[in-house]
């Protein structure tokens, strides 16, 4: 594959993860994703990952293969993959088990409260850690598509 096929590939594949998982996750379905257990926790993350596979499918229709539903359907669950382990561990690295911020922690992008000043540094490994296992699935993702 050819870099520039290999960037258009990537970057469209990222503009779509950015897209649902940032903007089409809404707070509800995030703090759902954490706090709820068992089949709701699951059902939360699965309907998530929809969103993630559907957003991406739209993003590759351009790309003239006709393994799209595929590339789709790995970029799902590899979403999935990974977000699952994120709710998993986020409960054993926050000191008090609590794995959102707490309501009323950020206000004006000023940061209160003991749970920020005590899970500041972890909360930033957790997201900063989650994005970089998001993109080595994308890149995988566009090198095995090939």
């Amino acid at each position: 594959m050819d870099r520039n096929l290999f960037l258009y590939r990537f970057f469209g594949l990222v503009a779509a993860h950015f897209i649902s998982d940032i903007l089409l996750n809404p707070a509800w379905l995030s703090r759902a994703k954490r706090k709820s257990s068992g089949i709701k926790r699951l059902g939360c993350l699965i309907g998530h990952c929809l969103i993630v596979t559907f957003v991406s499918y739209l993003f590759i229709l351009g790309w003239r293969s006709r393994a799209c539903i595929g590339i789709a359907a790995a970029v799902g669950a590899c979403h999935f993959a990974v977000d699952y382990v994120r709710v998993r561990i986020e409960p054993v690295v926050y000191r008090d088990g609590v794995a959102t911020i707490p309501k009323g922690t950020i206000i004006s992008g000023r940061a209160r409260g003991d749970w920020w000043r005590i899970n500041r540094l972890r909360w930033w490994a957790v997201n900063i850690g989650d994005q970089v296992a998001h993109i080595v699935c994308i890149i995988a993702i566009v090198r095995l598509s090939s």
